[in-house]
């Protein structure tokens, strides 16, 4: 058989950890069901934290059954839209010059944005994760003294979204985006999640 390379080792090293958070969480749920002095919110985030580890779990699986790079970047777009119940998420690539970005796989966009050129301009969040930090949380677009204001995404109607950077051999290689036309205030445990995902990511790619 062939024998795993070292980010093989750690995709499978967080899938298998994500499986096991998955099936911990199961039980936890049936339990949950079953006593009433447990809070209707406590219920719904676990439901969410299975989500989200399942997700990379499912991104891991298919990782190792040895994925193109560009099947694994749509993976990890409909893998983030279905854990964080996003309409909108994309994956870019930053183009040398840092000025624009290629769109290589999204979920919920027009027609032709997929696989279209883009100024960074137009993607602020891409942008302030690329420059600045490994992951961003935006409440507000339209507020958020953080990010220049951009015309593209308030006319698609999105207010809030979630970051996190794809780490290259040298440097930053793109980002993970999640956009949503609804006021948001994703968590902490989100973040946690869409760097799992990207960091999945830069290590099955590169």
């Amino acid at each position: 058989p062939p024998r795993l390379t070292a980010p093989d080792l750690l995709v499978l090293q967080l899938a298998s950890t994500a499986i096991v958070c998955v099936r911990r969480n199961q039980r936890s749920h049936a339990d949950l069901r079953h006593d009433a002095r447990i809070s209707a919110p406590t219920v719904r985030a676990l439901k969410v934290r299975n989500r989200q580890q399942k997700a990379v779990a499912e991104f891991g699986r298919i990782a190792l059954l040895g994925a193109s790079e560009s099947e694994l970047m749509e993976v990890a777009v409909q893998q983030t839209a279905y854990a964080l119940r996003a309409e909108f998420v994309k994956m870019v690539e930053i183009l040398p010059g840092s000025t624009t970005a290629k769109v290589r796989a999204g979920v919920g966009w027009p027609d032709g944005f997929i696989g279209s050129e883009i100024p960074m301009t137009d993607i602020p969040q891409a942008r302030y994760v690329v420059e600045t930090s490994p992951s961003v949380l935006v409440r507000n677009i339209g507020t958020d003294r953080r990010l220049k204001p951009s015309q593209f995404l308030l006319k698609l109607g999105i207010v809030s979204g979630i970051s996190a950077v794809i780490r290259g051999k040298t440097g930053p290689f793109g980002e993970l985006g999640v956009h949503s036309t609804r006021l948001r205030r994703f968590s902490r445990d989100d973040a946690v999640f869409i760097r799992s995902i990207a960091n999945c990511l830069a290590e099955a790619i590169m």
